[in-house]
């Protein structure tokens, strides 16, 4: 009796699913295989496992480098951190920026008063002087 052969399948483009198909179907081609003894392996069985092979090794060999898409995966975490840090600094010197601004005003503040404080007491002093010429001339003139 003759060892019924496995059927060709359609492959799939994905070449995961053609892989898992592949494997199927070769799986039951050596089982045939064993159990057919000295029974010729049909032509066109093994046309089709070395075309379904070759079709499958095509498909990995154009599918894209996936180490580029992590090194840029990569690139993009290490750039978003980098951005996340510039953010944080940029916010912390704003702060500073802000209290500098604040203290610099309270400065300008304190100044102005020191001086209303000097032209106060400048004036305060003339004054005194004056009294004090004045007190001279009238002990002056009683003498």
């Amino acid at each position: 009796m003759a060892t019924p052969w496995p059927q060709m399948a359609t492959w799939s483009n994905d070449p995961c699913e053609h892989a898992a198909y592949l494997s199927d179907y070769l799986r039951k081609a050596l089982v045939c295989i064993d159990s057919a003894e000295d029974q010729l392996v049909p032509k066109s069985l093994v046309k089709t496992m070395i075309a379904a092979m070759s079709v499958l090794i095509t498909k990995f060999q154009n599918t894209p480098d996936l180490s580029a898409v992590t090194t840029i995966q990569s690139d993009l975490k290490t750039t978003a951190e980098t951005v996340q840090s510039t953010a944080i600094k940029v916010q912390q010197n704003t702060i500073t920026h802000q209290q500098v601004a604040a203290l610099s005003q309270e400065t300008n503040q304190a100044v102005e008063e020191a001086a209303e404080t000097r032209r106060i007491t400048t004036e305060l002093l003339q004054e005194t002087k004056d009294i004090a010429k004045a007190t001279n001339d009238i002990v002056k003139v009683a003498q």
